[in-house]
């Protein structure tokens, strides 16, 4: 039989423990996510088009922010064919981000982390 004091011991070390783990994994996913979105631009100046409204900044605001203005949302792009601009073939396309996904990962990351953080103290207990 396991005395109260023992138990309250047990429980407070596991929620150190698991808050210490979500803290990990919020600060990763806080560093990881915005590379992962300097890359995703880096990628696209790689592609044979010219492209129009196109920014970081604005990359940036559609990730983290949930009153961004319509026109930050949407760049233009027009493919360039040996040298050549197509002209009539320009697309509007969306930056593949959102508050809603990125905050969710961050979430995400620290649940994970506190899951890993309680699996690895539980672990150790045995």
């Amino acid at each position: 039989m396991m005395l109260k004091k023992n138990l309250f011991g047990r429980a407070t070390d596991a929620l150190k423990e698991g808050a210490k783990g979500a803290l990990s994994g919020v600060i990763a996913t806080v560093v990881v996510v915005p590379i992962m979105g300097l890359v995703a631009h880096g990628v696209r100046y790689m592609s044979d088009e010219r492209l129009d409204g196109y920014s970081l900044r604005n990359r940036f605001e559609t990730a983290y922010c949930f009153n961004t203005p319509k026109e930050h949302k949407y760049y233009y792009s027009t493919p360039v064919i040996f040298g050549y601009e197509a002209e009539g073939d320009t697309v509007r396309e969306s930056y593949l981000a959102s508050p809603y996904a990125t905050y969710g990962i961050i979430g995400l990351g620290g649940v994970a982390g506190a899951g890993l953080a309680l699996a690895g103290r539980r672990k150790k207990e045995r």
